[in-house]
């Protein structure tokens, strides 16, 4: 659940009543990126895993995304995600 967001920062929690996991990032000054401050806590309740739903790891993203990379270096995240989405069903 996003508890604040704008243009300088953003702040998010799990929705589970009594789960501490809690997010908080804020804008790098001079460059559009933004880099997580803190980050408490692990889901007590489990995440999205009780609900039927499963995260790919970030080995099997490289695993996926690693040829296209190499043809194409400046391929943009929202190319290799339509590409994951198409390929592998996964949104």
């Amino acid at each position: 659940q996003t508890v604040k967001s704008d243009k300088s920062r953003f702040t998010a929690k799990c929705t589970s009543v009594g789960c501490p996991w809690r997010i908080h990032c804020a804008k790098l000054p001079g460059v559009p990126n933004f880099t997580i401050r803190t980050i408490n806590g692990s889901h007590t309740c489990g995440g999205i895993s009780h609900l039927g739903h499963h995260q790919a790891s970030v080995q099997w993203v490289a695993e996926a995304v690693k040829e296209r990379l190499r043809e194409n270096p400046h391929c943009k995240p929202k190319e290799i995600l339509e590409e994951i989405h198409q390929v592998h069903g996964i949104t």
